[in-house]
């Protein structure tokens, strides 16, 4: 029995160990610019700079093609973080991303009703 715990512990440590450095590259303005598609209906991202360097974003959905308001949005090393609301169904959105490549971002995006996984990969 005393085996079975010490196995199931250290498999534990070792798939932390594994989940704790799992590949992301670093974040950058110019990795994201350019529009994104998700892999399941949800919103279109556009990334732009504006005349002073500014990075710009548009998020719209893909249900209507309304634009959805970004109420902010924040670049750490590895992460975006992008806070929006949906006017009309006063919806407002936490999303996570994280970049896999140079062309696919996976998200996790928070609501009051829970959250839901998107990949979105760069089409131009």
């Amino acid at each position: 029995m005393k085996k079975l715990f010490l196995g199931i512990a250290i498999l534990s440590i070792v798939l932390i160990i594994i989940a704790a450095n799992r590949p992301t590259q670093k974040i950058t303005p110019n990795k994201l610019i350019g529009y994104w598609a998700p892999d399941v209906e949800s919103s279109r991202l556009f990334f732009w700079k504006d005349a002073n360097g500014d990075l710009q974003i548009q998020e719209t959905s893909c249900t209507s093609g309304d634009p959805i308001d970004v109420i902010g949005f924040k670049i750490t090393k590895d992460k975006l973080f992008i806070k929006t609301i949906f006017k009309p169904l006063k919806w407002e959105v936490l999303s996570e991303f994280e970049m896999a490549n140079d062309s696919t971002l996976n998200c996790v995006a928070y609501t009051d009703e829970g959250y839901a996984k998107i990949t979105y990969t760069k089409t131009k």
